[in-house]
């Protein structure tokens, strides 16, 4: 162990002890609504850092419960998802869930013709989202 965890280590063991003698429900709730939130928060850092690691035009896959290995092309890097075209849909996925399958970026949309459907269905789910309307949504003019 380096100095440092054995320092932290020090400090979870006191906070415990102190939690121990805590017997006051108000005070417990308030201090989980305090962890909660600084654990959400270091979840964020990790996001935005691990969505630092991608760039547009990269080749990626990750895993669905539902569809096994899905691999596409990162169109697009948010906060905290990152967005993967495949053949045909476009997913929004969390970076820590991506591994790149070629380092080589895709530049140009000539390149990206294998994996650019050309129109997209919605999900229910959120994970799935559709770059053109049904042709039942567009206005009609005239």
């Amino acid at each position: 162990m380096t100095q440092t965890e054995i320092e932290v280590s020090a400090l979870v063991n006191t906070i415990v002890d102190s939690l121990a003698q805590l017997n006051d429900t108000k005070a417990l709730r308030h201090l989980n609504k305090q962890v909660v939130a600084r654990l959400n928060h270091l979840d964020r850092q990790e996001q935005a850092v691990a969505a630092l690691a991608f760039n547009i035009g990269q080749r990626v896959k990750f895993e669905s419960k539902k569809r096994g290995v899905i691999s596409g092309v990162i169109t697009k890097v948010n906060q905290k998802t990152v967005n993967v075209k495949t053949e045909t849909l476009t997913w929004r996925v969390s970076p820590s869930l991506l591994t790149v399958v070629e380092n080589k970026v895709v530049r140009g949309l000539e390149d990206l013709a294998d994996v650019v459907p050309t129109r997209q269905t919605k999900k229910k789910d959120r994970k799935v989202i559709t770059d053109t309307p049904p042709p039942s949504t567009i206005p009609m003019i005239g």
